[in-house]
């Protein structure tokens, strides 16, 4: 039997999933308490039970998740992350401090959930939330963070695809992914790809 999920269909057209997931969040930032969050899956395939269970996790729960991801973001400050912002007028990028991870929600512009297929975690996929359009932080590439249930894997300036990459140089098994790999990114900063048993050893352990 297919697996199939209200609101979720595959597009013929554009050879993926995707529709629009109503979730609940937070009225403080958002000014309503309900969001229809664009939604999207880059396969062909069916379904899978990870999948559901992912979709279903995000519906149930994007207002916690939104809020850590705020709060990832606030911490970067914490290691050195200096933030700049794209002036829509003078067309700068203008330094900026956040006093609060509140502070951040208006210049992130509309959250995407992506669902990364082909990567799962006690029977539960990995997703995306990414910002692109009017992400202000980062015009080009945007951000994107990946999770599971409710801890930021990674969050970085990136396509979903090259953070996959980079973390599958560290560790290839993602059901042993842990949170924070960011931290590991800003310690090893260039070193980033000749320091992959330490920055292993960060963040995940040994083996």
């Amino acid at each position: 039997m297919s697996i199939k999920f209200e609101g979720f269909e595959y597009s013929e057209k554009f050879r993926c999933w995707e529709g629009d997931l109503k979730v609940k969040c937070s009225e403080g930032l958002f000014g309503q308490t309900e969001l229809a969050l664009k939604s999207m899956m880059d396969s062909q395939e069916p379904l899978t039970e990870a999948n559901y269970h992912a979709l279903c996790y995000v519906r149930d729960h994007f207002d916690e998740i939104y809020e850590t991801i705020l709060k990832t973001l606030f911490e970067w400050q914490t290691t050195g992350q200096e933030f700049e912002v794209f002036d829509k007028e003078t067309y700068n990028f203008d330094p900026i401090v956040f006093e609060s991870a509140e502070e951040i929600h208006p210049f992130l512009g509309k959250p995407v959930l992506e669902i990364v297929p082909d990567y799962e975690k006690e029977g539960q996929s990995y997703f995306c939330i990414n910002f692109f359009k009017d992400c202000l932080l980062s015009i080009e590439h945007g951000l994107t963070a990946l999770c599971h249930k409710n801890e930021v894997i990674d969050i970085e300036a990136s396509e979903t695809i090259s953070m996959l990459e980079l973390l599958c140089h560290f560790e290839k098994d993602c059901s042993l992914w842990k949170k924070d790999f960011w931290r590991v990114r800003f310690q090893l900063k260039d070193d980033i790809y000749r320091e992959i048993e330490a920055g292993r050893k960060m963040w995940i352990g040994k083996k």
